[in-house]
C-alpha cells in the first residue's frame, strides 16, 4: 500500500447554529375563533335525522 506524498487536509469549520425566538400575539390569537353554542330550536343547533334503513343482512334490527 503506498502512502499520499502530499496529502491535503482542509481546515475545520465548525458548525454554526442560529436560534430564532417567536413570540405569538394573544390578541390575534383570542379574536381568531369564535364559539356559538346551540340550544333546542336555536338556529345554531344542527339537525339531527334518524337513519332509517332496513338493511339487508338477517332481520335487521342490530345497531351499528
Amino acid at each position: 500500500m503506498e502512502k499520499n506524498e502530499n496529502p491535503s487536509k482542509s481546515d475545520y469549520v465548525a458548525p454554526l447554529l442560529e436560534v430564532i425566538i417567536i413570540e405569538m400575539e394573544e390578541g390575534i390569537a383570542t379574536a381568531s375563533a369564535t364559539l356559538r353554542v346551540g340550544a333546542p330550536g336555536s338556529l345554531d343547533t344542527p339537525d339531527i335525522d334518524d337513519w332509517i334503513s332496513g338493511g339487508n343482512i338477517g332481520n335487521a334490527d342490530a345497531d351499528l
